[in-house]
């Protein structure tokens, strides 16, 4: 038997029956065939053919046969037929996912909308035939070969009995007999043992990323007991500084960051909560069980009545969260699997060492994960909350580190705020409305006061400043008047720091800024205001005279600078003002430009300008809302040449000043103009607009009563939807504006008042909470297996379950009640699972000798590499879970071993049989990391600042940075230690780059070290070494007690935490004075020559390979 899957497209029932009765074709047949005929085909063969055809079929795609289409290309079926949202086709033309065709012009709508209905109807083809997709045949019988599941990785490890050994004096560990049992198979022998100033600075740096000083050393030696390094190491395993170096291991597999990377590089401002939670658990030594588990469901776990340490928990899921994402994905659906898959590839290599992300598109090719396990453990993540949303730009998710009973008692009073903004929002929609209805029965009004409007703007560009003119001052009957002096604002005054006589007002820093003016003027009329003011960049204000907002954009131009220097006159307007006192007033609700003065003058206009019929207007005396009437001007400017515009009567008359010889039946009336003297026509024509907009106005409240009209958007007359339009289009003339509420009642600005000031108060009484990026549960869902890894080409709906090569064929499903995550994270840590402890162990392993005993420690399958010493490796997996998964205790076990504790001692002989060291016959001699480096020249230059915790990312959470320069590159300059060092994604600190730091976009548990010459550079003349080095040479200075040859023993000391020996001491001291003869000629101070020469030594030392490497 053979198992067989058949698919039958459902179209294929449907053309069968075509094919087998085409004499009796129904005439619903008969309609999708002519819809074909004419719509598709031709669509088809004018976009598709040239690439997807019988000539040519790029992307293993034809397009010329429904088969084609429907058995698809490379990327899965083109088209499933009936479903539009499922077809790559029409995603494709949409241009809504990954893959846009036509590549470059989109189609028209019309083309996506026939194509679209096409495949909804079913993908009606003429005499196409039945479509049969056979699915590769797989063999009944095992899922898994005999040699896939007795691969090592994938049996339990079982503790192997000890080997027999022929130097039994060698041990001091038992896993030293699975060490030396293999070398003395092959004839090796162990190198001799590290002497103790060696192996103290070796376990400080494994321990703490730190060297010794040299009181720790001498302990240390003097200390002849046989429990010295044991008291050394728990000494280490006790430091803070312990927790910081290992828990910067561990942030390499995690791929720590704080910012995002990839496309939208945002700041990730909470990430560095993870971060301390990895630093202090290492420090407490929670168990590698308890740390995992909290890592993938730590936010179940606190959910739990009796959890403990809840927020620490819920800032554990960070691991799932801080991975780089496409968060400018336009394909939602791509956006998540990608997410999904990123988790699901991290969490296989860091917790199994396991490469699932393989098995997305297709069954692994090398390791026994079927693309159903892949998608079953998708359906875990996919059943988590990780984002906000999947909008471009998408929101990671947060969660408040808060108590249960504190994030109850902050949603109630959210919902007292929520409660009153809706309050607020009915009061202000009521109002709206209300104003809305009133205003458009002012027709007649806005169109007259626009068009004076529109005049007097045509003035105001003819105006010419007189601000800079004082010999103007009297014949304008101007009014002069000093920006700072305003009778009401909250503006900043400035009087001292723009030079003498110079006071400006700028931006409060609280929002809104105002700054309002008391003006008298003795006769009614217009009058031009000018501003003087400084700006680098637009701010524009909105001026306002006697409470109507008249310009929306003054002080709006671009001057130079913001100094004094910059500062110009311009004309914002000419304004009419009443006898009187007038309140001028400046308001924006953000920064004000520097504004030194204001002006107050007649207008000086062209005295040769030319009067039109407007100016002749005498304005309404109704009153209109200030920003009604200024979206009016505009409306009116903008449609004046249309000929399809409501208002073509009205644009002739202002062109012209007479009637259209011909009129549309809705503008009949405008006929009786023709008889009406030209100088009272606009205001006849304002008349007769005013009566057609409140017949057309009632006409439309009529038709939305009718059934047909319920659920209308607009009429059925699009001459009268033109006009409807003007009244209620969002972006017309009547559009809601800012400044409306001034237009309130005083009741309802009254009511407005109190429940905007209750909302405040209840605002300000927000505790606040820290967040921390996390993941939650959310519905549980199963996944369908995504063909190619493709969310157009679904297969079968998978259950959420584990691994079949590890837990069988026969497991129970997780439930529909739950993602599965803890679920996930018991089995990873259960005593049985074949790879958990193997690959933490091995981690731990590679860290303190350098490589694994799998030396691929984030593959453990079949293109990894095998154990070198795979009984060794079992033997400690099972001690680490025996031991409660400590790894501390780990440490332990494995720096007490004379395998840790063996010298780095070159053997010729053993080196041409094993030139790779894979038996272990001496300790690999390893370069430090980049953090190790930056913190240990700290150390010895006496500024390291050991402070813990916190972060110094001065960007705001989901702010954008890019580079360090957006970071601020002082935020570097920091003495604290490197794992407290923002680390940008695709923007690594120069310092870290230099020397192989991980890509933090990536899990890496194996750090590459590459020897290139720009490390040399960078140890010899970069800012970082210079400036250490010049502080370490000054300190050594200050100590004037000391000869120059205790000097260089005392940096020696601190170096390389032992004593110069004599021809050291000899060699540095020739080395500074031949130094202090290449500075004679140089013109400096003395002080400055004796520093650079003793920097010099310093830096000299500390790009030596004995300071930069451990032996």
């Amino acid at each position: 038997m053979k198992r067989q899957l058949l698919v039958f497209w459902g179209l294929s029932l449907i053309v069968s029956l075509t094919a087998l009765c085409p004499l009796f074709a129904s005439e619903a047949d008969l309609k999708k065939a002519e819809f074909f005929e004419k719509r598709i085909r031709p669509l088809l063969i004018k976009h598709c053919f040239d690439c997807h055809s019988e000539d040519s079929i790029e992307s293993g795609l034809r397009v010329d046969t429904f088969a084609g289409l429907v058995i698809g290309g490379e990327r899965g079926p083109a088209i499933v037929a009936g479903k539009p949202n499922q077809s790559l086709l029409i995603s494709a033309v949409k241009h809504s996912g990954q893959l846009h065709m036509p590549p470059k012009d989109k189609l028209s709508q019309k083309a996506i909308i026939d194509l679209t209905e096409w495949v909804r109807g079913g993908a009606y083809w003429p005499d196409a035939k039945p479509v049969e997709v056979l699915k590769q045949e797989t063999p009944d019988g095992p899922l898994f070969t005999k040699a896939q599941q007795e691969f090592w990785a994938f049996q339990s490890p079982r503790k192997p009995k000890l080997p027999e050994v022929h130097d039994t004096d060698w041990g001091k560990s038992p896993l030293d007999l699975f060490v030396l049992a293999k070398l003395e198979a092959s004839g090796g022998t162990p190198a001799p043992a590290a002497d103790r100033e060696t192996l103290i600075r070796r376990a400080t740096f494994d321990l703490t990323g730190l060297p010794p000083t040299r009181a720790e050393i001498e302990a240390f030696l003097n200390d002849e007991s046989p429990e010295a390094f044991a008291r050394v190491i728990d000494r280490l395993l006790a430091s803070p500084r312990y927790g910081e170096r290992w828990g910067r291991h561990w942030l390499d597999v995690a791929r720590y960051a704080d910012s995002n990377g990839l496309d939208e590089n945002l700041a990730y401002a909470n990430a560095w909560r993870y971060r301390d939670y990895v630093i202090a658990a290492f420090n407490k030594d929670k168990p590698y069980d308890q740390f995992l588990q909290e890592q993938l469901a730590g936010d179940i776990l606190a959910a739990r009545d009796d959890a403990e340490n809840r927020n620490e928990k819920i800032t554990a899921t960070g691991f799932l969260s801080i991975g780089a994402k496409m968060l400018a994905e336009d394909d939602q659906t791509k956006m998540q699997m990608d997410i999904i898959d990123e988790q699901l590839d991290t969490v296989g290599r860091t917790f199994m060492g396991l490469t699932l992300g393989c098995a997305r598109c297709h069954t692994h090719k090398f390791d026994p994960i079927p693309i159903e396990d892949y998608y079953s453990l998708a359906g875990i993540f996919k059943s988590t909350k990780t984002m906000e949303n999947f909008k471009v730009v998408a929101r990671w998710q947060e969660q408040l580190l808060a108590s249960p009973s504190e994030i109850e008692a902050l949603e109630k009073q959210k919902q007292q705020i929520a409660a009153l903004d809706a309050e607020i929002q009915s009061i202000t929609d009521k109002a709206d409305e209300r104003l809305l209805k009133q205003e458009r029965g002012k027709i007649a009004a806005y169109l007259l006061a626009a068009e004076i409007k529109n005049y007097h703007d045509l003035q105001n560009s003819d105006a010419q400043s007189i601000g800079a003119d004082p010999r103007l001052y009297e014949s304008q009957s101007a009014i002069l008047l000093e920006a700072e002096a305003y009778q009401s604002g909250n503006v900043v005054k400035s009087t001292t720091g723009y030079g003498e006589g110079i006071g400006v007002i700028y931006n409060a820093g609280k929002l809104p800024n105002i700054a309002e003016y008391e003006v008298e003027i003795s006769e009614a009329g217009r009058y031009q205001v000018e501003l003087r003011y400084a700006a680098a960049a637009a701010r524009p204000v909105q001026l306002l005279i006697n409470g109507n907002l008249v310009n929306d954009s003054a002080a709006g131009k671009v001057t130079g600078s913001w100094y004094p220097k910059s500062q110009q006159w311009k004309v914002e307007g000419i304004y009419q003002f009443k006898a009187g006192l007038n309140r001028v007033r400046l308001e924006s609700k953000k920064v004000f430009p520097h504004i030194d003065k204001l002006l107050i003058a007649k207008p000086n206009v062209s005295t040769g300008q030319t009067e039109n019929r407007v100016a002749a207007l005498t304005p309404p005396e109704q009153t209109l809302v200030g920003g009604f009437l200024l979206q009016w001007a505009e409306y009116l400017k903008k449609t004046a040449g249309e000929k399809g515009s409501p208002f073509v009567v009205w644009n002739e008359l202002i062109q012209s000043g007479t009637v259209p010889q011909e009129l549309v039946e809705t503008d009949q009336r405008f006929e009786v103009l023709k008889t009406v003297p030209e100088e009272q026509r606009l205001a006849k024509a304002a008349e007769l607009y005013q009566a057609l907009f409140a017949e057309v106005d009632q006409e439309w409240q009529s038709y939305q009563k009718t059934k047909a009209g319920q659920a209308a958007k607009v009429l059925p007359d699009p001459k009268r939807e033109a006009i409807r339009s003007v009244l209620y289009d969002s972006k017309g003339p009547f559009a809601l504006p800012e400044d409306r509420e001034k237009n309130y009642t005083a009741e309802l600005l009254t009511q407005l008042k109190t429940k905007r000031g209750k909302k405040k108060e209840l605002t300000a009484a927000l505790p606040e909470y820290p967040t921390a990026m996390a993941v939650s549960e959310q519905k549980p869902e199963n996944i369908k297996v995504h063909l190619r890894g493709s969310h157009f080409t679904l297969g079968k709906e998978v259950p959420r379950q584990f691994l079949r090569i590890i837990e069988g064929e026969g497991q129970t499903p997780i439930d529909d009640q739950r993602s599965g995550r803890l679920q996930l994270a018991e089995w990873l840590t259960s005593d049985t699972h074949p790879l958990t402890a193997r690959v933490m162990v091995n981690r731990i392993w590679r860290w303190h000798f350098g490589t694994g005993i799998v030396r691929t420690t984030d593959n453990f399958g079949k293109l990894g590499e095998r154990p070198s010493h795979p009984e060794l490796l079992d033997w400690l997996a099972v001690q680490f879970v025996e031991n409660g998964w400590s790894i501390k205790d780990l440490h332990r076990l494995i720096m007490l071993s004379a395998t840790y504790q063996m010298s780095t001692e070159f053997d010729p002989e053993m080196a041409a049989v094993d030139p790779e060291n894979r038996l272990l016959w001496r300790m690999n001699r390893r370069r430090l990391e980049a953090e190790a480096i930056r913190d240990s020249i700290l150390a010895v230059s006496g500024k390291l600042d050991y402070e813990m915790g916190g972060s110094l990312l001065t960007v705001e959470n989901r702010k954008y940075v890019t580079s360090t320069r957006n970071v601020d590159p002082v935020v570097y300059e920091t003495n604290r230690r490197s794992v407290y060092l923002p680390i940008i994604r695709s923007a690594l600190y120069e310092v870290l780059q230099a020397f192989d730091f991980a890509d933090p976009s990536v899990l890496s548990g194996n750090r590459v070290h590459t020897t290139v010459a720009p490390q040399a550079l960078f140890m010899m003349n970069s800012k970082f070494i210079m400036q250490n080095t010049e502080d370490f040479a000054e300190s050594i200075l200050h100590e004037t007690h000391l000869k120059e040859s205790a000097k260089v023993n005392r940096i020696y000391e601190r170096i390389f935490g032992r004593s110069a020996t004599e021809k050291e001491t000899a060699q540095a001291l020739a080395y500074l004075k031949l130094y202090r003869r290449e500075l004679a000629d140089l013109d400096l101070p003395a002080e400055q020559k004796e520093l650079r020469t003793w920097q010099s030594l310093c830096r000299a030392l500390i790009s030596s390979n004995e300071f930069l490497f451990v032996d």
